[in-house]
């Protein structure tokens, strides 16, 4: 394969999250643990020169730089040297390497996230966290060094996944990693966490969304939504109950009609043939006529 072919390493961590993404051209890159190695990996089963990935003429190699834990390239283990190409996997240690081709988006690297010290040597001093993947440690190989004797040489690691949040691991530290003064071994951090290795303390920032300041009024509207479509529903619900009464009601009624027995209507007697009062008696027609004529 041509030396000017560009294949990237996008590199997933035990978890599953892409944590890096390298690219290159040619010439060699060294992996392993120590801060020197061009891909830093930083786990206990990865040696401190895990492997090197040679680019030249002949295409994409990786050589075992004899390692503790070896190399494999889709599971199966390298003995000596293997040829990679696209779609291969490479393990190494508890990390994922999936070959790809093709350059990689550019760009400036943004900053993840911001520690600020909350006292001794780091107070009021940020700490920029730049990387997908950064040791903290008093040894060289870290990211974030502090030169504290609280601090392990290799203390913890901190994981940006690549929606963003952040995990912080503690590796073993003699003296833990705490966040909000609770130990943990694990935990993913928040905006506004005390984050602590041995006795070093930091606050955790966040960068603010972009519309942060719409996002108040884009829940108001969306209240004032949901309160119209229930006012609706409501009135809705209603009508159709009254609908519903008026055709049962209705029903009702032609069912009474039909099932109850015919009786006889009576007729209603008008008001000028009607029975006289008890106080005064109705002579009867012929009787006038008759007084009249004596």
């Amino acid at each position: 394969m041509a030396a000017a072919t560009r294949f990237s390493l996008v590199v997933e961590d035990r978890y599953g999250s892409l944590a890096e993404e390298y690219s290159f051209t040619g010439g060699e890159l060294i992996v392993g643990r120590s801060r020197e190695c061009d891909i830093v990996l930083a786990s206990d089963n990865v040696s401190r020169r895990h492997a090197r990935l040679t680019l030249d003429e002949r295409g994409l190699i990786v050589e075992d730089l004899a390692s503790a834990n070896g190399v494999r390239v889709n599971e199966s283990r390298v003995e000596g040297v293997a040829f990679l190409k696209a779609g291969d996997v490479l393990r190494v240690g508890d990390f994922r390497l999936h070959v790809r081709t093709g350059p990689l988006p550019g760009g400036a690297r943004s900053v993840l996230f911001t520690l600020r010290g909350l006292g001794g040597e780091v107070r009021d001093r940020a700490f920029e966290v730049t990387e997908r993947t950064t040791l903290v440690g008093r040894g060289a190989e870290c990211g974030l060094v502090l030169m504290d004797e609280s601090v392990s040489r290799v203390h913890a690691r901190i994981v940006v996944r690549p929606d963003g949040t952040a995990v912080v691991e503690d590796l073993g530290a003699t003296n833990g990693v705490f966040v909000n003064d609770r130990s943990v071994r694990v935990w993913q951090v928040s905006d506004g966490d005390r984050l602590r290795f041995g006795d070093v303390g930091f606050s955790v920032s966040f960068p603010a969304p972009p519309d942060a300041d719409d996002l108040p009024t884009a829940r108001v509207i969306e209240l004032e939504r949901g309160r119209r479509h229930t006012g609706l529903a409501i009135a809705a619900v209603l009508a159709g109950a009254l609908v519903t009464g008026g055709v049962l009601g209705v029903q009702h009624l032609v069912r009474a009609s039909r099932e109850a027995p015919a009786t006889p209507v009576p007729t209603p007697v008008p008001a000028s043939v009607a029975a006289p009062s008890p106080e005064r008696a109705v002579p009867h027609p012929r009787e006038e006529i008759g007084r009249a004529h004596v």
